[in-house]
């Protein structure tokens, strides 16, 4: 089957070596699959490894699995992926789908990226931290490997935008479009009797879309909670036997995979916004989308993160929708009105704009740098900066806008300053308060929403009695006892 990326493929052989290129391609048109193996099996980047970044770690598995079986091998044999604490890759390893933070850490490490030809990176437009931040390290670093292929992929992002940004920092950067590849969606418009009233109007909603569809129901929704609450309804007004299916970034990765693949039954897959890109969900006709989503919010005032709950931007809404035709026509339900898009921002702020940066202030400084040094697509709010650097000063991090040497001591590359703190006075503790403190951090980092106590003992404690069940908290239950050991 041809792709639209196809049509452009030739031309960007044309710009390898050294290539600078912006594309910008709607889902469906093939930036994450073909293109990537067009560079492989043509030989086009025969000059090292090539390395694709993910913002997802279950898109970057999917699509690693995805690749290999293109090409009739096992994932580890000339296509590997590399996630935090899970990594399958060989000496026969030539492209590699990595998540972002596994990029900032190899450059911490490495800045020339020594064996690496090409970086790749897709789904620019989700714009979280590690995306953001990797992209400045690596054109700062680019006067190092002046040979290095640099390939920037947005779905929705303008390329002209990226392109004159782009030009500040390099030559001969070049933008290149394709079309997508979708079938018609018809669009319906289901208001709520009163804004507060959505969650609730939201299965009966459901209920309608699940009647028309002929393959199967996609649900945005904005998190965890709203997921379990959906799902407790629909099964009181659907037959028991309705397959009804969650997809959020709790579950463990094989069970996100799963769901991902088509079944002979028609289905409901409830999700929040880790459905929005890179995901190929088989099976799809219709898409219900509520029009929100949970996101971080940092208050410096407080030194705090809020949740909260927020209406989409219009390029969300447009992904989601997309998710319908995919695969054959389809229609998408919304929970607004066609009024109300009128107030929808055209793209959801980046998180440099609205996340705690002490993280990320940690690595520029680690990088041997200051924040207004290097390239930033948009530029980190000034405000969460300065309370990143009374943060790190008052904790003994920062002295004098220079790492000391606790700083140094901590194992950096993304990870919460608040937990590396916490486990490095741990490191005083005898060998059974370790244990226990390994099991608690892995809670904090890996929550698990079937367990809903709000007492930190007791959810660490239940965490710990079903770790079989939890695969990514077990990882990090084992990661911190290695710390300490």
């Amino acid at each position: 089957m041809t792709l639209p990326i196809e049509s452009v493929l030739p031309e960007l052989a044309k710009a390898f070596p050294a290539a600078r290129v912006v594309i910008e391609a709607p889902p469906g048109a093939g930036k994450s699959t073909q293109l990537p193996l067009f560079l492989l099996q043509q030989g086009v980047a025969d000059d090292g490894l090539i390395v694709m970044l993910q913002p997802r770690r279950v898109a970057a598995l999917n699509i690693a699995h995805y690749l290999a079986k293109q090409l009739g091998e096992s994932v580890g044999e000339q296509v590997g992926y590399t996630v935090r604490g899970d990594s399958k890759r060989s000496k026969a390893t030539q492209l590699l789908i990595i998540t972002e933070g596994v990029l900032v850490r190899w450059l911490q490490d490495d800045p020339e990226l020594s064996g690496i030809g090409t970086l790749i990176f897709d789904e620019f437009h989700e714009r979280n931290l590690h995306s953001d931040l990797s992209l400045a390290l690596v054109i700062d670093a680019l006067p190092l490997r002046p040979d290095l292929n640099l390939l920037i992929m947005s779905a929705t992002l303008p390329a002209e935008s990226l392109k004159v940004w782009l030009e500040n920092y390099c030559d001969k950067v070049q933008v290149l479009r394709s079309e997508g590849r979708s079938y018609p969606v018809e669009y319906h418009y289901r208001p709520p009797s009163h804004v507060t009233q959505w969650l609730t109007e939201l299965p009966k909603v459901v209920v309608e879309a699940f009647a028309v569809a002929e393959k199967g129901v996609l649900v945005f929704l904005p998190g965890v909670y709203e997921i379990q609450k959906v799902a407790g309804e629909l099964s009181q007004r659907l037959r028991p036997a309705t397959l009804i299916l969650p997809l959020h970034g709790r579950i463990p990765l094989q069970q996100q995979r799963q769901v991902l693949k088509a079944t002979d039954e028609k289905r409901i897959i409830l999700a929040t916004n880790i459905a929005e890109t890179s995901l190929t969900l088989d099976g799809i006709d219709v898409v219900v989308d509520s029009g929100r989503e949970r996101r971080a919010q940092y208050l410096p005032q407080y030194g705090l993160s809020q949740l909260v709950t927020q209406r989409i931007a219009k390029a969300s809404a447009t992904q989601r929708a997309g998710r319908a035709g995919r695969q054959q026509a389809g229609q998408c339900f919304r929970l607004w009105s066609r009024s109300d898009e009128h107030g929808f921002a055209e793209y959801a702020p980046p998180d440099v704009a609205t996340q705690d940066l002490s993280a990320l202030m940690l690595d520029v400084l680690r990088w041997g740098s200051q924040v207004k040094q290097l390239a930033w697509f948009s530029q980190p709010e000034p405000g969460h900066c300065a309370a990143a650097i009374d943060f790190l000063t008052s904790t003994g991090l920062l002295e004098h806008g220079q790492l000391t040497s606790k700083a140094r001591q901590l194992e950096l590359g993304g990870s919460d300053p608040r937990v590396l703190l916490v486990a490095s006075a741990a490191k005083q503790l005898s060998e059974k308060q370790q244990a226990t403190m390994a099991c608690i951090l892995a809670t904090i980092e890996e929550p698990q929403s079937s367990i809903k106590s709000v007492d930190l003992a007791e959810r660490t404690r239940g965490h710990f009695q079903q770790r079989n069940q939890f695969a990514l908290w077990q990882q990090r239950w084992r990661y911190w006892l290695n710390y300490f050991g």
